[in-house]
């Protein structure tokens, strides 16, 4: 990870390389979603031109979890709500997959 992660354990850290995915597993309070949304925003700094998806039940709860990591980096996050999409500076951006039945999936 390059974005600062101090509150991070080493357990919530991915592994050692060049990993594209990796699958975290834990019990409840665990911090799967922490470790999960700084790797997010560290993948979508890393690889401007690549396609970042956050999927998850609701929208809303998404959004509540993701602005706030985002904005403490410092990366000005902009919800783009037609294209269900986070949009950060130069041109990078995260979609947002809900699984919410009346929410468009996938780029437009």
């Amino acid at each position: 990870m390059t974005m600062a992660t101090p509150d991070l354990r080493a357990y919530q850290r991915p592994p050692a390389g060049d990993w594209i995915t990796w699958l975290l597993f834990g019990g409840r309070g665990s911090g799967k979603t922490t470790a999960g949304l700084h790797w997010v925003t560290d993948m979508a700094m890393s690889h401007p031109k690549g396609a970042v998806v956050v999927p998850g039940f609701r929208v809303q709860d998404m959004l509540r979890l993701l602005m706030p990591v985002l904005d403490e980096a410092g990366m000005a996050p902009a919800w783009s709500a037609q294209h269900q999409r986070i949009v950060l500076p130069f041109g990078h951006s995260i979609d947002v997959h809900s699984g919410e039945p009346h929410v468009t999936r996938g780029r437009d």
